[in-house]
């Protein structure tokens, strides 16, 4: 799943914190040097944890910029460039709503899910692209999305409440989905690496799960890691099961393009080789009707998301369940 990330480089982002906050030096802390932190807790995270995440970094003030490329899963990448990104003026909310936007399509498709982290100080701004200007004129994203906010803003701050209220509502009006990380009590180091600790733990977790059939079992991730399903109809959240439980099989040609609640790569926690298998199959989830997915086996990681070297770990003569599952269809399709 691609995942966005928008920095405020607005002036009011070079305030110091109104609880001090100190470098090694004793030197004051600005919310800028914060937010950095910040984002490079995030991507220590990604790396060890979320390894196929693609990653782009757009900046925002008066206009928005894109300062990676594309989207990219090098993550020291971007922290060679969060040293040297510039100030600018005014924040602009609606520059970098479209700017989400051009990047997004620029490299993907408008039905795959995007995260978006932007990170401010919670100041709305004046003038045109301000955050009230935004919430009006706000426009659903053309793709499925969520969009959390890491605000680094202070309860003894001028008009705290009503700012972190109208960020709320650009997420519902824009994303539909989110919420707002805040520090606890105050904005201090230790309160703001919670809060990214919490976004991490919430929406960055790997799944990890048993894919089975019949007597045969395998552990395996799939990334993205699936979300869980509300039903409309039924107005009722439906979590996808640990234990994911292959019912049959559907050739290519009777179905050649089954919808989908959502599509993810199936990795053996430890498997031997790299794996790749094209194929659909119908698999019936603990509490959700049978739903399709296209599973694209790439490759293999260890339960920390780290790859595996399975001599050394001594488990080469285990069976994988996920290397016969590719062999047998693979001959089937020969």
């Amino acid at each position: 799943m691609p995942t966005v990330i928008a920095l405020d480089v607005s002036l009011s982002m070079s305030r110091f914190a109104v609880t001090h906050n100190f470098n090694q030096n004793n030197e004051p802390i600005s919310k800028r040097q914060l937010a950095i932190a910040a984002i490079n807790q995030f991507l220590d995270h990604i790396s060890a944890h979320c390894k196929l995440e693609f990653l782009a970094l757009l900046t925002f003030s008066s206009e928005c910029r894109m300062i990676t490329e594309s989207f990219t899963r090098n993550v020291d990448t971007i922290r060679d460039l969060l040293e040297n990104l510039e100030e600018n003026d005014n924040t602009n909310y609606e520059a970098i709503l479209s700017g989400i936007v051009s990047a997004v399509l620029k490299q993907w498709s408008n039905t795959l899910p995007v995260e978006i982290l932007l990170i401010t100080d919670g100041s709305p701004g004046y003038g045109p692209g301000c955050l009230r200007d935004a919430i009006e004129n706000a426009k659903p994203f053309p793709f499925p999305t969520k969009m959390n906010i890491l605000s680094l803003s202070d309860p003894d701050e001028k008009n705290y409440t009503e700012n972190i209220k109208m960020l709320h509502q650009l997420i519902e009006m824009s994303s539909g989905e989110g919420a707002v990380y805040l520090p606890e009590n105050h904005l201090t180091s230790k309160g703001l690496s919670s809060a990214v600790a919490r976004l991490c733990a919430k929406d960055f977790t790997p799944y990890k799960g048993l894919l089975r059939c019949g007597k045969l079992s395998s552990k395996i991730t799939l990334c993205p890691p699936p979300q869980p399903y509300m039903s409309r109809s039924e107005e009722k959240r439906y979590d996808i099961s640990e234990i994911i439980e292959i019912i049959g099989f559907i050739d290519l040609n009777d179905l050649a393009s089954p919808s989908a609640h959502s599509r993810h790569l199936l990795l053996p926690l430890k498997a031997t080789g790299w794996i790749i298998l094209f194929h659909f199959l119908c698999f019936s989830i603990k509490k959700l009707p049978s739903l399709y997915f296209f599973f694209i086996i790439e490759a293999q990681l260890s339960s920390n998301g780290e790859p595996t070297n399975i001599e050394e770990e001594g488990d080469g003569s285990v069976p994988n369940f996920c290397v016969l599952l590719h062999g047998s269809l693979k001959v089937k399709l020969d």
